[in-house]
This record gives C-alpha cells, sequence and structure tokens, in this order.
C-alpha cells in the first residue's frame, strides 16, 4: 500500500470565494481605519480648536466708567487698579491680525477682571509691523493715538477706543492699499466719545514720537523676558509667558 496522499487540488470555485472575501476584509479594515483617522481629527484637532476659539464673556464690552488708567514710563499704558491682585503685561501692535483676533475673544474678559478688581493691564505697543502698513508708520501713529486718549485717565474711554482700533472696517490690513490718516484715527476716537482735545492731540499726531520711543522700549523688555522671541500678541506674568492658546488663562490667573 502506498502511504502518499493524493496531490492537492486547487478548488477554482473556493478560490473565487476566498479572494472575495479577502476583498471584503480588506474593505472593512480600510473603513474602520478611516473612521478611526475621522475620530482622532474630531478628539484632537476639531475640539481643542472649537473650546479655544470660544469668545470669554461675550458682550461685556469696556470697563466701567471709573476705571483708572495711565501713561507709564515705558510708554504702555496700564488700566485698571494699579494695586490689582494680578497685573499682567500685554504687548500688541494695532495693525496685527493675532492681536484683532486676541481682543476679540479675551478682551470682554479682561475688561470684566479689571472691573471685579481681580485684574490691571499693562499694554505694551509695538510697531514693528509699520513696513506691512500702506503709510508705513501706520502701527506708530495708532500707538500715538492711543497714548492720546490714555492721558485723558479716563479708562472706559480708553478702552473703548483700544477695542475699536482692532474692529472691522477700522483696523487696516496688513500688506493692505490704505490705512488710516491721523485725522482718521481721530475721528475713531470722537465717535467713543473723545473730547476736543484728543481729536487735536491725535490729528496732530502729538504723540507719536512717544508712541515710537515706547515702542522701542517695550520691544527690548519682551525680547529680554522671552529669550528674544519677539511676537505679537504675547501676554507676560511675573514676567513668564502666559499660554494663551487655552480658553480659560484668565480664570486660571484670577483664580475665578
Amino acid at each position: 500500500m502506498s502511504s502518499k496522499k493524493p496531490p492537492k487540488k486547487y478548488n477554482a470555485a473556493k478560490l473565487g470565494n476566498n479572494k472575495r472575501n479577502d476583498a471584503l476584509l480588506t474593505y472593512v479594515l480600510g473603513g474602520v481605519a478611516i473612521v478611526a483617522i475621522i475620530v482622532l481629527i474630531v478628539i484632537f484637532v476639531v475640539l481643542p480648536n472649537t473650546e479655544d476659539t470660544e469668545v470669554q464673556a461675550e458682550g461685556y464690552g469696556s470697563v466701567q466708567d471709573g476705571t483708572p488708567v495711565k501713561v507709564i514710563d515705558s510708554g504702555g499704558v496700564l488700566l485698571g487698579d494699579p494695586d490689582a491682585p494680578v497685573k499682567i503685561d500685554a504687548y500688541e501692535d494695532f495693525l496685527c491680525p493675532a492681536c484683532a483676533q486676541f481682543e476679540h475673544q479675551f478682551g470682554g474678559a479682561i475688561n470684566q477682571a479689571i472691573d471685579n478688581g481681580q485684574m490691571a493691564v499693562q499694554y505694551h505697543t509695538l510697531d514693528f509691523l509699520n513696513k506691512y502698513s500702506a503709510s508705513g508708520d501706520y502701527s506708530t501713529r495708532a500707538a500715538g493715538a492711543a497714548l492720546c486718549v490714555a492721558d485723558t485717565g479716563d479708562g472706559a474711554l480708553y478702552s473703548k477706543f483700544h477695542s475699536a482700533l482692532f474692529q472691522d472696517g477700522v483696523k487696516p490690513e496688513e500688506q493692505g492699499s490704505t490705512d488710516l490718516s491721523n485725522a482718521q484715527l481721530s475721528d475713531v476716537a470722537k465717535q467713543v466719545g473723545a473730547d476736543d482735545a484728543v481729536v487735536s492731540c491725535i490729528a496732530d499726531g502729538a504723540k507719536v514720537d512717544v508712541a515710537k520711543a515706547g515702542a522701542q522700549s517695550s520691544m527690548q523688555q519682551l525680547s529680554d523676558k522671552t529669550g528674544g522671541q519677539v511676537s505679537t500678541p504675547t501676554v507676560l506674568h511675573d514676567g513668564k509667558k502666559v499660554n494663551i492658546q487655552t480658553a480659560d488663562w484668565i480664570k486660571q490667573l484670577t483664580g475665578q
């Protein structure tokens, strides 16, 4: 007797079924992979971005009447109670699109924290984006206009003007074909309630040189505290950079 087994025969029909099953399995696995990728995108990209771009204290508006404001030695502006438990330094440029987004997202919450006596803000206006303005010096002139308003000591007026400079239709486009003249900047101030003295100060460019010196001082200060990383908007607390990419950074600082 022979112990040899007959050679294995390949069944064409069975092979066909196997191929179809393999193809089906490939489609199933591919579908599962696509679903998994979509879930990961939602978890790690969509949801965090949704939270981080949420407007904080939406509709709060400017600080209340009676809030103090003053120009500080470095050419910056201190808004709020100088003895507030939390004091932050905010570095910005009035031509900066990201600064406009920052004001839109956090301006109300900052003003609310100032009104609650929890926070004071030292605004430092830089002008390194001048070269991207149509006039070549918009950032400096806008900073000078803000100093004219801050010199009144009227915090509510300064807060309104500061916010207005970042609003759509007022803030010029970076690398745009036009920007605001001093006369147009003074009109913006008049619209938020500035008196004739402030309007004249802005129209005459009376604080432009002060703003230019202040911008240089603030830029050096920021560079020294961040190891040469000068960008806007930047927020410092106790000399350390604050992560403003998180939606609740103000609550973390104030404990509220």
